[in-house]
């Protein structure tokens, strides 16, 4: 079992050992395993009883069997929430999405019959799975939802199958298992052998976890697929097979891929600028081709997908063809009579599917991990074709034999004794990929860093004369005039496993540090907004060196002390010898591009003007690298938010419908955080922004829209027109896609008529221009919506412009009493004596308006902190209400109300 990786393993589950089941994540985790078992079989004994009393046993069937996610709407509706759902929302409504109707009281039958069959008899496995897949009404049905009740009624007979442990499975022992139930009987057989062959070094790393060995071994599945999120070194691409898909069958029979631009000829042997060259000239050759660059370059891009790569063949953006995985490198087929540029495939998934993807206008598109994951669904894929070493590689096999001798012995005897091969195999194919890595970056980063004196380390230590050495290379670009050990670095970094690449400032960094580290504190909300495009990215590592850890980019930026101040990509010694010379060089030099910004970070007291001019919105030339959103759904909204899922979704269409709205209601009712959720979502899975701009009585037109703003220029004293924050989001906006949204926070604090100007006309006829006052031309981008928030107790500006009402759609957000339960269920705070006494408080208010809304008491530690939030928040707010009420409020004062508070 496991062949060669045996070692890997044991090293990642020691890991395990140590980073989760201990934690709070990880015992709930562990307790979740009886408690889903338990319902499970109280589900299906229900049912049972249903069957003997001769009732329909449909939605019993569909709600308690199948595993769901634990959202508020699920819960709700009694649905069987278990740790490893397949179903998110409502399954009657996913299916019937298609337009098709279903025999759902057939599905429940089958699927009862299937489960009954089973676990009566799990002898029975293999032809309970092979009829039930046989059935007319099961498609789609496979082992992610079938097999957790299996696990649940007879644990130890039927495994709990996913796409987490198959991943597993499918890399340690390089089997390809696909997902239909067909395919069931056979994992689990694996499953079963691999687990018993693997338990003696689980339980000698794990001798006090309370789980059964199936279970401990899923629960180390979770942790690697979803908290760890373990690099398989796959990537993900969309490839449309021609316009239309024109050449699908052909791609499906023959088994490869291929894309358009013939003219270019082979380009197997072109490095980047030569390729490039070979563009320009065509293009200026052929104008009657009318080819743009940003098109042609998708052929270098496609040329660069290695073997092991996953495809997803597509027809427009709403239909997956096939999903297949790359078997060899690119060729050009000179004799095809179209769409000669080709890689290798093999089609193991040939089912249609239904997506709805909106950013696949182009041929190419990479996919991120998420997205490809959600077309795929449950069904599995195969392992990873093994990269092939490539000829052009500036390293060998060779190089990482001798850092691996020098991690095992790491003295300076091991490297003299074999110095010249150190020195050819390593030392000088790495300082030349470094220095041929500066000839391509632009001037914005060479006129900063030094790029020819003093790049590279030594491997022996300067230990005083102990004889050790470094089992690793580095060399590093560091600021003119400092020093390479000190100073802000892009570096370059090399052990037995592995090639890094990225920014770091040691502990010796001093005055750069502080100064990294205070622009990160005191500019993090411009910096989401700014480095987002270069930094959220999968395959970027933040924190210490070496840990496997994935950090998010933005806990990182907000405390890159406490997790050291260090962002770098990897490759794996597997990745590395794939590669040539030019694909390392330009994948560096990218990713120095990219992470340059942290640089200026580290240098300047006034970052964002640097900052400006370094960054240039996404070209088309660039847009295959285009980073999109982390997707949330309208389920976490409501989860997050304690609101109805179908709530939530009608005021979304609201706001698609009108393009604006505005969140009315009551202090502390969470509107603000409501429209941040709503922009999350809006702009999920794309690459669209959220900015916020706070209204205020002093707010002006030159504000928002523009102004004059005196200035000192050549000549003296100019007065240009400059851009307000309206007509600067805008400008952004339209370099996007997909949905931008802007945030509007007290939008009724600002004159409303005087501040929106020309505006007005524009919110209610989105499709028309209209000249400024400086001669500018300007309209509101399609992809822009406009959420804003209004408190509606502020009672010294109040929204009068009826114009502006019928613009907008006003959506009311009351005090959210349910919300505040749910929330203090994680607490243990008792809330109905509160819930009660708000009740009682906002019915003597009498006015919807001026109500008191609940995230006032949204605090982990309410029970100590209510009293302080009662005087100095709620009292003052009641005392202007009841300002000619002094019976009134005698009453509602923290000595009079604490007695009514307690549980």
């Amino acid at each position: 079992m496991f062949g060669s990786k045996k070692a890997e393993f044991v090293h990642l589950f020691q890991e395990f050992a140590d980073a989760f089941p201990f934690t709070s994540d990880g015992q709930k985790h562990i307790s979740l395993y009886d408690e889903n078992r338990q319902t499970g079989r109280h589900n299906f004994q229900e049912i049972q009883a249903a069957v003997a009393r001769g009732e329909d046993i449909t939605d019993l069937v569909l709600l308690k069997l199948l595993p769901h996610a634990g959202t508020v709407s699920n819960e709700a509706r009694g649905a069987w929430v278990h740790h490893a759902p397949s179903i998110s929302g409502n399954l009657k409504k996913w299916y019937e999405s298609d337009g098709k109707s279903y025999d759902w009281t057939a599905i429940a039958q089958a699927i009862f019959n299937f489960v009954q069959r089973c676990v009566t008899d799990p002898t029975e496995l293999k032809d309970a799975c092979l009829e039930f897949s046989s059935l007319t009404c099961s498609k789609g049905f496979q082992v992610g939802m079938l097999t957790p009740i299996l696990n649940a009624l007879r644990p130890d007979e039927f495994l709990l199958v996913n796409k987490k442990p198959w991943r597993v499975i499918n890399y340690f022992e390089d089997t390809s298992y696909n997902a239909l139930l067909t395919g069931y009987p056979q994992i689990n057989t694996e499953l079963q052998r691999m687990i018993q062959a693997v338990a003696p070094e689980m339980r000698q790393i794990c001798p006090n976890v309370a789980l059964h060995n199936n279970d401990l071994f899923d629960m180390f599945c979770h942790w690697l697929v979803a908290v760890k999120k373990y690099t398989f070194d796959v990537r993900y691409w969309k490839i449309a097979p021609g316009e239309t898909a024109w050449q699908w069958e052909e791609c499906r029979d023959q088994g490869f891929i291929a894309i358009e631009w013939d003219e270019l000829g082979d380009i197997s042997t072109l490095d980047h600028k030569e390729f490039d060259e070979r563009r320009d000239q065509l293009i200026a050759q052929h104008p009657e081709l009318k080819w743009k660059k940003s098109g042609v370059n998708q052929v270098y891009v496609f040329a660069q997908i290695k073997p092991g790569d996953y495809i997803v063949a597509n027809k427009g953006k709403t239909k997956v063809l096939g999903i297949g995985t790359v078997t060899g490198t690119y060729y050009f087929e000179p004799n095809a009579p179209r769409q000669k540029h080709r890689l290798p495939v093999h089609w193991h998934d040939l089912t249609p599917k239904d997506v709805d993807q909106k950013d696949w206008q182009r041929t190419l598109v990479a996919l991120n991990p998420e997205i490809f994951e959600a077309i795929v669904g449950d069904t599995m894929l195969p392992q990873t074709v093994p990269s092939q070493v490539n000829s052009q590689c500036p390293f060998t096999a060779k190089t990482f034999e001798l850092l691996a001798e020098l991690n095992a012995s790491p003295r300076k005897t091991t490297y003299l004794a074999r110095r010249d091969d150190f020195k050819q195999q390593l030392e000088e194919p790495f300082q030349k990929l470094l220095r041929q890595v500066a000839t391509q970056l632009p001037a914005a980063i060479t006129e900063q860093m030094e790029t020819e004196r003093k790049l590279f380390a030594r491997i022996p230590k300067n230990d005083f004369n102990h004889g050790g050495a470094w089992d690793f290379y580095w060399g590093a670009f560091y600021l003119k005039g400092g020093k390479r050990i000190e100073d802000a670095q892009l570096f370059l970094w090399m052990n037995h496993e592995r090639l890094e690449f990225g920014f770091y400032i040691g502990a010796y960094g001093g005055a750069q540090r502080q100064q990294f580290l205070t622009n990160c504190q005191t500019h993090y909300d411009a910096l989401l907004t700014l480095l987002e495009p270069s930094l959220a990215d999968d395959d970027i590592w933040y924190g210490i060196r070496g840990s496997q850890t994935k950090l998010d980019w933005k806990d990182w930026l907000k405390n890159p002390q406490g997790l050291d101040i260090h962002v770098d990509m990897r490759l794996s010694r597997q990745d590395v010898l794939s590669r040539s010379t030019e694909q390392l060089i330009d994948q560096i030099t990218q990713t120095y591009k990219r992470f340059f910004p942290l640089i200026l970070l580290a240098i300047t007291e006034e970052p964002l003007p640097l900052l400006l001019d370094y960054l240039e919105p996404l070209d088309d030339d660039d847009i295959e690298a285009k980073v999109l959103n982390t997707p949330y759904s309208l389920a976490a909204c409501a989860a997050s938010t304690y609101l109805d899922e179908s709530l939530l979704g009608d005021w979304v269409e609201a706001i698609e419908r009108k393009g604006q709205a505005v969140l009315y209601g009551p202090p502390g009712t969470g509107k603000t955080f409501l429209a941040r959720c709503f922009a999350k979502h809006l702009i999920s899975e794309g690459d669209g922004f959220v900015e916020l701009v706070q209204f205020h009585p002093a707010y002006t037109y030159e504000d928002f829209i523009e102004g004059i703003r005196p200035q000192m220029g050549k000549s003296g004293l100019e007065y240009p027109h400059v851009p307000g924050r309206l007509l600067e989001f805008c400008e952004k906006a339209e370099q996007r896609h997909d949905r931008c949204v802007l945030i509007i926070d007290e939008i009724n604090r600002a004159n409303l008529a005087q501040v929106f100007g020309e505006l007005m006309y524009l919110l209610e006829y989105r499709d028309e221009e209209i000249n400024l006052a400086s001669g500018r031309k300007f309209r509101i981008p399609t992809n822009v919506r406009i959420i804003s928030t209004m408190n509606t107790a502020d009672r010294s500006i109040a929204l009068v412009d009826h114009a502006l009402r019928r613009r907008f759609a006003f959506l009311y957000v009351p005090p959210n009493y349910e919300g505040l339960r749910k929330y203090h269920q994680l607490t243990g705070y008792a809330t109905e004596n509160l819930v009660n006494l708000l009740q009682h408080i906002n019915a003597q208010i009498g006015d919807s308006h001026y109500q008191l809304g609940t995230s006032f008491f949204l605090r982990e530690n309410l029970d100590a902190e209510l009293k302080s939030i009662w005087q100095l928040e709620i009292e003052p707010y009641l005392e202007e209400f009841f300002f000619d009420q002094s019976d009134k409020m005698k009453n509602l004062r923290w000595a009079q109300v604490e007695g009514q508070l307690r549980p």
